[in-house]
């Protein structure tokens, strides 16, 4: 598994999925990336394997515009936090355990747990704004901010080897 050694913050704008369950999410969240599709092997899901889906650096650049459109006025420019949005980068960004009164009941060990609980609350002032594709070009824009860098298009099983605290 990978380590990041900054806590990643990805409380940051993502789809609302009601009551979906967290395996739900995850699958919504390989079927965004179109990575990891039998038959494919670059990542766009059409099978054909010719290199033309999006990279890791692709979803990071993508994902650079969406947060500044959708994100930045709670969370910072630079992901630092504001007085209605908790850090997204650096030090002090998503703890194992939510600080006393943060709305959060779960823990986040991995990227993986950022986003399954980002999908259900997140944007926190218009919920379900945003598709699956958006919600993990934002997400790779936060993960790369604080860090870490894949060699492949993130989906649902590179988030969950993204180790965020143990």
């Amino acid at each position: 598994m990978r380590t990041c050694s900054f806590m990643l913050a990805l409380a940051l704008c993502a789809l609302g999925c009601g009551d979906d369950s967290d395996e739900e999410v995850a699958e919504d969240m390989r079927a965004a990336s179109g990575a990891g599709q039998a038959g494919d092997g670059d990542g766009d899901g059409d099978g054909d394997g010719d290199g033309d889906g999006l990279t890791f650096q692709d979803q990071v650049d993508a994902g650079g515009v969406l947060y500044g459109e959708h994100c930045a006025g709670c969370h910072g420019e630079a992901g630092e936090g504001t007085d209605i949005g908790p850090p997204v980068v650096g030090d002090g960004a998503l703890p194992l355990d939510a600080p006393e009164g943060a709305g959060r009941d779960v823990q986040f060990m991995t990227a993986l747990d950022v986003f399954v609980w980002a999908s259900e609350t997140m944007p926190g002032d218009d919920p379900g704004s945003l598709d699956d594709a958006d919600m993990i070009q934002i997400f790779a824009f936060a993960l790369f901010a604080n860090g870490v860098e894949l060699d492949v298009p993130l989906d649902a099983d590179s988030a969950a080897e993204v180790v965020l605290n143990e």
